[in-house]
């Protein structure tokens, strides 16, 4: 069955047709008659207006003698790749004080770069996450402990332009299935630069 379409007659009142527009309002065929350019459009060979870096991210150009070129040359040489792991436990507590992630012990992984890149990728593979989804199953203090190892080994860091990135986090502890979360022991963590 089809449905009748009623006849166009235009648009609804208010937006256009033979209705004058509001007061203070133009109709828009008519609105290049509002503002006309202030004058007429630059002819070919006239100078237009300098236009201002607003943000002041605009590059300098580079100066015309060697020394200062190979200078900028070597400010913009890429960062070679690193990566570092190294080990977190829960150290032991003071006298009368139980294990928290208050006190931290860390100790070096004694693996080369290749080992520490198979290790990540093994571990990718298994649990199809990356490193945000596995920090942000960490608690809020192993959160800062891991926080503060990047810091660390960021203030270490002679190449300003070097940044130190967490790549992976492998939680080591007594599982509780389903009555709480696991008691993490130790945290294992790889940097990358």
């Amino acid at each position: 069955m089809a449905i009748p379409i009623p006849p166009h007659h235009g648009p609804p009142p208010g937006f256009g047709g033979d209705m004058p527009p509001p007061s203070g309002a133009f109709r828009i065929d008519d609105w290049h008659h509002v503002n006309p350019p202030a004058g007429p459009p630059p002819m070919q060979g006239e100078q237009l207006p300098p236009m201002v870096d607003i943000l002041g991210d605009e590059m300098p150009a580079r100066p015309a003698n060697g020394k200062k070129a190979k200078a900028d040359k070597k400010a913009f040489e890429p960062v070679e790749t690193m990566f570092e792991g190294t080990m977190l436990e829960k150290a032991e507590p003071l006298i009368g004080g139980k294990l928290t992630w208050a006190r931290v012990g860390k100790r070096s992984l004694p693996f080369d770069e290749k080992k520490l890149v198979a290790l990540v990728r093994e571990h990718r593979q298994q649990t199809r996450s990356g490193p945000a989804a596995d920090f942000s199953r960490l608690s809020s203090n192993q959160q800062g402990v891991i926080t503060r190892l990047i810091e660390e080994r960021q203030l270490q860091e002679k190449n300003g332009d070097a940044d130190w990135i967490l790549v992976d986090v492998v939680r080591y502890g007594v599982p509780h299935f389903f009555t709480r979360p696991m008691d993490v022991r130790k945290l294992r963590v790889i940097l990358k630069r």
